[in-house]
């Protein structure tokens, strides 16, 4: 605008000089001047126009700036609104799951237990639509961050499993999993979230499917990875044999609140947002994910974003392959496998293995061969029985319980009649074994749980080989939960009533007992009059607050300070960054659940017994526990 105006103001006097030179337009050069007059004309008008466009452009940026500022504002308001929304929601929650897992443990009628139940697994629905809702809206905000750390994928993968085994075994599914030899289990990287799209695919095969199997298989992929100095591209295929998904509805598993049956009474219910998130997550980490699936067991229809390279198998019936591919780290310092250190002890033995499920018949079989052994299938008790017929010695026999015709139990008996001691594992769902007499159980040397796990199995079979005795015992999960020091000390810093209650009941049940206060400040006072070894903070109390407290006990205390655990509904992205940044020891969100709790505990207080908690001269916190995969 300074250029238009010096601009006009000399033009205006270029002008009143071009018209008394014009009275004179008989003096030689006249035409000069007027074409000089042009020339400061164009001048002018071009100083106009850039004056013009300055201001233009001034107003635009404003209004962009304007905007920014505004779109901040509003992203910081969802964001904010998202933790509340999370954080009170929670609170109730933890009530209710908390409660129920106490109730779950007591003494119940059958149908008060079926109530309860009810209850529970509605509470753990509606988490889990408050995390997808949580998760999709830090995705498309941009703010998920993925954590990097140490861990193995096969202890991954079996965590996974294990969450669905009861719901697969309700059913009748097979569940298992395989791992190729070329897959480095030891790896670097976001074990929540690839856990996270496991669990996803894994429930829907589950969920979609009434009859068969489902099952998870990893691959390395030869697909071309930058900077791949230690990383590899990992591919996962999760496949079921349910009901497929027709051709005309492919589009609608990616999209974000959609689902393949979008009627008001459909059948499997959700929110629409699991794949959404799942396949985002995947490109996050790297990579992608698509589908493939068939309705009528002949047409193969493909959705998602496949590699160029990819080309489907020929359809052998209903169902759907998920597939997924990750970039990951490799992790430099794996932990030393004793799989390596006894091998010797499992070189050449002959194991019969007997199932109905040809997938789990080659899943076992692969991993006995990985050890030197020598595996034999049969697909039925008759075609065992041939087997054991043939003069053929072996050392080892691994039944399936659920067969048809002929059972594992049945065909147990029928071994242990004919042809003699043979140790005998046999392989069962959820509560199986629970229905055996005493008389039945001493057929077996042991049980394993389906799905079944690769470090269980292998431990075992050293236990057979190095023990004199045959009888192992059982393998499966145990529902017991292990007791705490009742020596341990500990304050629960909670300021709604309900939760303090929750708190306290779910402490008794693994044996220990807990002091109540009801904001920050009284936790401090409570902590400087007694010592206590164990304070689960909440962050958001009145008067004051978690973080403020914990910050007054290092001061005040410094090195006898107690573990302080924050036990929040704060469970947004950096939350817990934010607890261990004011100097909390580790975290725990609500709702907290009796098995969680429990093995916080439990990792805390060998530590606290052994070692205390102390400080170095410098300030710094000593070595303390890691946090569990």
């Amino acid at each position: 605008m300074g250029l238009a105006i010096a601009g006009m103001h000399y033009s205006g006097m270029a002008a009143t000089h071009f018209r008394a030179m014009a009275e004179h337009s008989a003096y030689p050069g006249g035409s000069d001047h007027l074409l000089l007059a042009v020339v400061v004309g164009f001048i002018t008008f071009t100083c106009l126009l850039i004056g013009l466009i300055a201001a233009l452009l001034d107003r635009y940026i404003y209004e962009l700036e304007a905007a920014k500022v505004a779109a901040v504002a509003a992203s910081r308001a969802k964001s904010e609104f998202l933790a509340t929304m999370s954080h009170e929601i929670r609170t109730p929650m933890n009530a209710i799951i908390g409660l129920t897992s106490l109730l779950l443990q007591m003494e119940l009628a059958p149908q008060q237990r079926d109530f309860i139940t009810t209850i529970r697994t509605s509470g753990d629905a509606l988490l889990t639509i408050v995390n997808d809702i949580l998760d999709f809206s830090k995705i498309e905000s941009g703010k998920l961050d993925l954590e990097s750390s140490a861990f193995n994928l096969r202890t991954c993968i079996e965590e996974c499993l294990d969450l669905l085994a009861a719901r697969a075994a309700e059913k009748g599914l097979e569940l298992a999993y395989f791992i190729d030899e070329s897959v480095q289990p030891h790896l670097i990287g976001d074990v929540t979230r690839l856990r996270q799209i496991l669990l996803n695919l894994l429930s829907n095969g589950v969920k979609f499917t009434e009859l068969g199997e489902v099952i998870l298989r990893v691959e390395s992929t030869s697909a071309p990875i930058q900077d791949s100095g230690s990383a590899c591209c990992l591919e996962f295929s999760v496949r079921d044999t349910g009901v497929g998904i027709p051709r005309d509805r492919m589009d609608r598993l990616f999209q974000s609140f959609s689902q393949v049956d979008a009627s008001t009474t459909r059948k499997y219910g959700g929110t629409g947002l699991g794949l959404a998130i799942s396949k985002r997550l995947s490109e996050l980490m790297g990579g992608r994910m698509w589908v493939v699936s068939s309705e009528d067991g002949h047409t193969a229809n493909l959705g998602g974003t496949p590699p160029e390279s990819f080309a489907a198998a020929p359809c052998t019936g209903n169902g759907s392959i998920f597939y997924f591919q990750i970039v990951i780290s490799l992790d430099p310092n794996p932990e030393t496998s004793e799989q390596q250190d006894r091998p010797y002890v499992l070189y050449g033995k002959s194991v019969l293995v007997v199932d109905d499920n040809a997938t789990n018949r080659q899943i076992l079989c692969h991993q006995l061969r990985s050890w030197n052994m020598v595996p034999q299938e049969a697909d039925s008790a008759k075609a065992a029985l041939k087997i054991l017929r043939s003069p053929r010695l072996f050392h080892l026999a691994i039944l399936d319980m659920q067969m048809p015709e002929v059972d594992g139990l049945q065909l147990a008996q029928e071994i242990h009649t004919n042809f003699g001691p043979i140790p005998l594992i046999m392989l069962t769902s959820m509560g199986g074994v629970n229905d055996l007499s005493p008389a039945e159980s001493q057929l077996f040397a042991a049980y394993l749980t389906k799905p079944v796990k690769q470090v269980q199995l292998y431990h075992l079979l050293i236990r057979l080989w190095h023990h004199a005795h045959p009888a192992l015992g059982s393998f499966a999960p145990s529902a017991m939960l292990a007791p705490a020091s009742p020596q341990m000390r500990i304050l629960v810093a909670e300021d709604n009533r309900v939760n303090q209650m929750v708190a306290q009941r779910l402490l008794e049940r693994i044996g220990c007992q807990a002091d109540v206060v009801a904001n920050g400040e009284e936790a401090v006072i409570a902590c400087e009059q007694l010592p206590y070894d164990l304070v689960l903070m909440d962050v958001q109390m009145p008067v004051m607050d978690g973080y403020e407290a914990t910050r007054q006990l290092r001061s005040r205390l410094a090195s006898q300070a107690p573990i302080i655990v924050a036990m929040t509904a704060n469970a947004m992205q950096g939350d817990r960054q934010q607890c261990l940044d004011a100097g909390m020891d580790d975290y725990i969100s609500k709702p907290v659940r009796l098995e969680d709790l429990s093995q916080l505990i439990q990792k805390w207080q060998g530590f606290i017994q052994v070692h205390k908690y102390s400080f170095s001269a410098s300030g710094e916190a000593l070595p303390v526990p890691q946090s569990a995969p």
